[in-house]
């Protein structure tokens, strides 16, 4: 079995390295990379964090972005963010403290491409998804055979949308999602599998710098990290909730003295003065409104389906609402493909657990199977948090979706090992379980090769 999974794994790290180089170009590691990140991470040597200073060279009205945004794009700071003249980075720091400057400092002076950035925290994020995947089945369901268990790495290895964000353009976008993603996936290994009601001091400490990275890298996963927080505190009280929460505690103090030392404000990542063809200076990013057509876009927008043209299946570039659903003015997207409809093995896993449950209504009662694992609701929680979020942005990105559809693929994965055990005894029922399960998930894994491949 270990020489299964690391085939998996290996051809994983094949298939990634392929999407983001296209197969033919090299990775790139030179002293004149200069990307958003290798900028900060050289401002940063200077003692600044700012990566422009404009001081009173703009142009007039410079804050109305229907006016100005092309002067400020053809100077490459589309979504920089603008503050009493000078240019700030609006994405999350963590990737610049923890990889790009370190590897300024340790190569003297070397810059690290965005693509290459990318596939490590992609990469690295998948590991540690893997590795609680091995360790939640071993922990809850060790009879079941390990071919589901790679069928379901295959599907939590392919279906995250990283191939897909890593086959178009990469750059500072890609790269705070990537990074969020791998820091993210991270807290979860540490914190669920061995459970949090057996959480230790070290995982503990690990979990929490890896929550307060994640934070750093995505705003909006300070809500999540907050519920695990409660979570940790209300079933591993004690020592271990504390050393969960001074690290986090820890990061975000570092968060808000370096929000306060760009814009004044320790709650400010920079969002409202981001420099934004959708909005002007000063507005905010939220706009409830939107949420109806965030949900559409994110979950059940069905692809765009050719057959004349290979690869046959594409996002959407202009999302097609049904007439109950009016986006709000200003509202926009960059493309769409909703997760459920791109991912049947998740809607499948569902039913087959539900009906499992309906079918054997007093199993758990009785004994005859395990009850369903925590970590199905802790997760599912955390994506239903996030997803809140996302829904009162004022756009929608397939890229978005990173950030919840591991946290809906892992219950899933383990709803269908859930419905096997329900299945007991063997027979039709753990047949169709089983097998209907690969085919949901083979499914799934092809449609998302199809939106990498059709970049």
């Amino acid at each position: 079995m270990k020489f299964c999974r690391l085939v998996l794994a290996s051809a994983i790290l094949i298939f990634y390295n392929g999407v983001i180089t296209h197969g033919v170009q090299t990775h790139h590691v030179t002293q004149r990379y200069m990307n958003v990140y290798n900028w900060l991470s050289a401002s940063m040597q200077k003692g600044d964090l700012h990566v422009m200073d404009f001081g009173t060279n703009l142009p007039p009205d410079s804050g109305n972005m229907e006016k100005n945004f092309s002067w400020f794009a053809e100077r490459g700071l589309g979504d920089l963010s603008l503050y009493k003249g000078k240019i700030y980075v609006y994405f999350g720091v963590t990737p610049a403290v923890t990889l790009y400057l370190p590897f300024q400092l340790l190569t003297r002076g070397l810059m690290i491409s965005d693509d290459l950035a990318v596939l490590l925290f992609g990469y690295g994020g998948f590991l540690w998804i893997f590795a609680l995947l091995v360790a939640l089945r071993r922990r809850h369901y060790p009879q079941s055979p390990g071919w589901m268990e790679l069928v379901s790495a295959a599907v939590l290895g392919f279906c995250n949308l990283l191939p897909y964000m890593m086959a178009g353009f990469v750059s500072v976008w890609q790269v705070a999602i990537a990074s969020g993603y791998f820091y993210m996936s991270a807290a979860l290994y540490f914190l669920f599998s061995r459970g949090l009601r057996d959480l230790s001091l070290r995982r503990g400490i690990a979990a929490g710098l890896a929550l307060g990275l994640a934070v750093g890298c995505r705003p909006h996963f300070t809500v999540p990290a907050f519920f695990l927080l409660w979570l940790a505190y209300r079933l591993s009280p004690g020592k271990s909730a504390r050393a969960l929460a001074t690290p986090f505690a820890l990061c975000l103090a570092a968060l808000a003295v370096y929000n306060l030392m760009r814009f004044d404000n320790p709650f400010e990542f920079g969002a409202t003065y981001q420099l934004n063809p959708y909005k002007n200076l000063g507005e905010k990013i939220w706009k409830p409104s939107s949420w109806l057509s965030n949900l559409w876009c994110f979950f059940l927008q069905p692809p765009r389906v050719d057959p004349g043209h290979y690869p046959f299946l594409w996002p959407r570039r202009t999302p097609t609402f049904p007439s109950f659903i009016r986006p709000p003015k200003g509202y926009g997207t960059d493309d769409a493909a909703g997760f459920l409809a791109s991912t049947p093995f998740v809607v499948f896993a569902a039913v087959a657990f539900l009906a499992q449950r309906l079918r054997f209504p007093g199993a758990r009662a009785s004994g005859a199977t395990r009850p369903l694992p925590d970590e199905v609701r802790q997760i599912f929680s955390m994506a239903v948090l996030i997803l809140a979020i996302l829904c009162v942005h004022k756009w929608s990105s397939v890229r978005y979706e990173i950030d919840f559809a591991t946290l809906l693929m892992v219950p899933a994965v383990l709803l269908w090992f859930h419905a096997d055990d329900l299945a007991g005894g063997g027979g039709v029922p753990r047949f169709l379980i089983r097998r209907l399960g690969a085919c949901f998930a083979v499914a799934g894994v092809l449609i998302h090769l199809a939106y990498a491949a059709g970049l």
